[in-house]
């Protein structure tokens, strides 16, 4: 239950932020930052959200290990003790 909140809190947040200041529809640069030492599970994690941003949102998503400035968003996949 935790993570499915957790994938809808990550959805809405695409879906709002996928505006512009002018009200038109733009594509924003999105990271998804795991550690160099993830597991398969956040690894899959990553991969999936990734994909799935791309389906719903038309929105190409990179996976990186360290926050990127250039993103507009970013999101952490792990737990918090990676960080």
């Amino acid at each position: 239950m935790r993570s499915l909140r957790t994938l809808l809190l990550a959805f809405s947040a695409v879906c709002v932020l996928s505006f512009g200041a002018d009200g038109l529809p733009t594509t924003p640069s999105v990271a998804l930052v795991i550690t160099n030492d993830a597991d398969a599970l956040e690894q899959y994690a990553a991969s999936e959200l990734q994909r799935y941003l791309t389906r719903l949102f038309g929105v190409t998503a990179r996976i990186v290990s360290l926050p990127d400035e250039a993103a507009d968003n970013l999101f952490f996949v792990g737990t918090t003790h990676d960080v």
